[in-house]
């Protein structure tokens, strides 16, 4: 079945796609594919390049580690039930260093064999895609890290709902 929008990639790519797809590229250290979603997102480039930006700051600009940031993302997703970005995060994780034990313990949301800090980074992104992040939760958050690091999990929720919201407009890993 085809997609509801065409999937553009460096072949098919207009100029200010093109640049959108460098920008895209360069952020993440170099050569990337877009994949099916950012494929999709690209049929408007200036919206590609602003939620490119936003997915560059929460993966690689916010200082903290590979393991806290997948992590988090992957509270996220699966909070969602957003399976498409689920398998993406789920191999970075692996590179990153996690367990199979660590992931499912993600996946099922119990933080169990995870350390403290990612424990509590990923029961606040699966609670803020949720839509509140309880108080007891946020207290315990913010008695272990700073409120640079509590904004940018936030943003991490937002922006991997965003994603969540246009995969779905779209029909992203739906085949049409």
């Amino acid at each position: 079945m085809p997609t509801r929008l065409p999937i553009i990639d460096a072949q098919n790519a207009s100029n200010e796609q093109a640049v959108a797809i460098d920008e895209f590229s360069s952020a993440r250290g170099g050569t990337v594919a877009l994949g099916e979603l950012y494929g999709m997102i690209l049929n408007s480039a200036e919206a590609c390049r602003r939620l490119s930006a936003l997915g560059a700051h929460c993966r690689y600009s916010t200082g903290l580690s590979p393991q806290f940031t997948e992590a988090a993302i992957l509270g996220a997703v699966h909070g969602m039930e957003f399976e498409y970005e689920v398998r993406a995060h789920q191999a970075v994780a692996r590179a990153a260093g996690m367990s199979d034990e660590q992931l499912s313990s993600l996946a099922a949301g119990t933080g169990e064999g995870l350390p403290d800090e990612l424990r509590v980074a990923a029961s606040f992104t699966r609670h803020a895609v949720g839509g509140e992040v309880p108080d007891r939760l946020f207290e315990e958050a913010r008695a272990v890290f700073p409120p640079q690091t509590l904004v940018d999990l936030a943003v991490v929720a937002g922006y991997y709902s965003a994603l969540r919201v246009v995969a779905g407009a779209l029909a992203v890993g739906a085949g049409g």
